[in-house]
């Protein structure tokens, strides 16, 4: 058996392990070495930049296995994701630029790979930094996925191929218009983990449901938007 096999192989089976045992400690450690290591300093690539890289381990022999590759970058996107976010080491621009280039890479490795999910990923798609990722950066990301056509349209395809949920796709889309609705009036229009429509909404939450592959709601799921739903500005106060 060659070194290139055996090296393979282990790197495999400390993924696995990894996975097993659900170290997402040791994953955001290994990303965030990462990320500090080849993004730090450099410009965001342009929005739609495909992924095109590929995992190597430290003496340049490639990975064998897709999955393999797909998990380990995976894990290290989640790490990134949620390590700026459980350790305090983010902040302002620094976390857009994080959620930027996060961004960047999903999108790639949807276009190549289809949305993370079992069938392209087997026994990976069960470890948290696997099954999380892609959902993590795209909810860290809504506005992007709304402004622009191509990455809906990217997620829409996923959809229509089954790798995708619709509500998953709605609870992305109305994270953006109920976070742009923060301090006014709280507004979605998909119907999802962030609330209900608002009734006078209707037509327009018909139309933006039937796009993405979803019947219109009943009547009892749109709410009625009045004063009582207005979320004032918190009052900082004064020392």
């Amino acid at each position: 058996m060659s070194l290139e096999i055996k090296k393979s192989e282990m790197g495999a089976m400390m993924l696995k392990n990894m996975l097993k045992n659900n170290k997402m400690l040791y994953v955001t450690i290994i990303a965030l070495v990462v990320y500090w290591g080849n993004i730090k300093g450099q410009t965001l690539p342009p929005q739609n930049e495909q992924f095109t890289g590929t995992l190597y381990f430290d003496d340049g022999l490639p990975i064998k296995s897709i999955q393999d590759s797909l998990a380990l970058e995976l894990c290290q996107i989640y790490g990134l994701d949620q390590g700026i976010r459980q350790m305090g080491l983010g902040g302002g621009k620094r976390d857009i630029k994080i959620d930027s280039v996060n961004f960047v890479k999903m999108l790639g490795i949807i276009e190549q790979y289809g949305f993370p999910c079992e069938k392209t990923l087997g026994e990976y798609f069960r470890g948290e930094c696997v099954t999380m990722a892609a959902i993590a950066v795209m909810l860290h990301n809504p506005h992007r996925i709304v402004n622009d056509k191509k990455a809906f349209d990217l997620l829409l395809r996923e959809v229509n191929r089954g790798n995708l949920s619709t509500k998953v796709l709605a609870n992305f889309l109305d994270k953006y218009y109920f976070m742009k609705t923060l301090n006014t009036t709280r507004k979605v229009y998909y119907g999802s983990q962030w609330g209900k429509p608002c009734i006078e909404d209707r037509a327009v939450s018909d139309s933006l449901r039937r796009e993405i592959g979803l019947p219109p709601l009943r009547e009892e799921d749109f709410k009625i938007c009045d004063k009582t739903n207005v979320v004032k500005p918190i009052k900082k106060h004064k020392k």
